[in-house]
């Protein structure tokens, strides 16, 4: 517990991102996208926070436990990648947990085309939805949730134009 505790504190002072170099593009002078890795006791504490928040649930397919694929929108024609983050984390027993994804992180982005996340976790529990920005628009950030879980690894790719 003392060690989660810390890993908290670690990412409340420095808010610090989990992954530099996570961004693929054709285009140098692009934005990027961000992630953040968070411990969270749900979605409800988070609409506390933020108010104006309006959340669209995405589409979750799951074929086998613990192997999640949340989708939004379509692969349009002439759409490129124009961010993808991934990474993972372990804990010895089962958290509650909130990952939070943001593009861009400065400047203007591309329009949203698609998003397509994948999560491998230990259990199957748990749901992703929009909260600011969206589909046909420059900017979009998610949550996603995962429930009792002991482990996350994930890839989140953002198509747009």
């Amino acid at each position: 517990m003392k060690v989660f505790v810390i890993f908290l504190v670690i990412f409340a002072v420095t808010k610090a991102s989990l992954f530099d170099s996570n961004f693929l593009t054709d285009d140098d002078d692009a934005p990027d996208s961000k992630v953040n890795f968070l411990s969270v006791n749900n979605l409800a504490d988070f609409v506390a926070e933020n108010p104006e928040a309006e959340l669209e649930m995405m589409h979750m397919y799951s074929d086998y436990r613990g192997q999640i694929n949340y989708v939004l929108g379509a692969r349009q024609r002439g759409d490129r990648l124009v961010g993808t983050a991934s990474n993972g984390q372990r804990w010895p027993r089962p958290q509650n947990v909130d990952i939070e994804i943001k593009y861009p992180t400065k400047g203007r982005g591309a329009l949203v085309t698609y998003v397509s996340l994948n999560i491998t976790q230990s259990t199957n529990l748990g749901r992703a939805y929009v909260t600011k920005g969206g589909i046909h628009q420059r900017n979009i950030t998610i949550v996603v949730e995962a429930y009792s879980t002991t482990f996350v690894h994930y890839i989140c790719n953002i198509f747009g134009m």
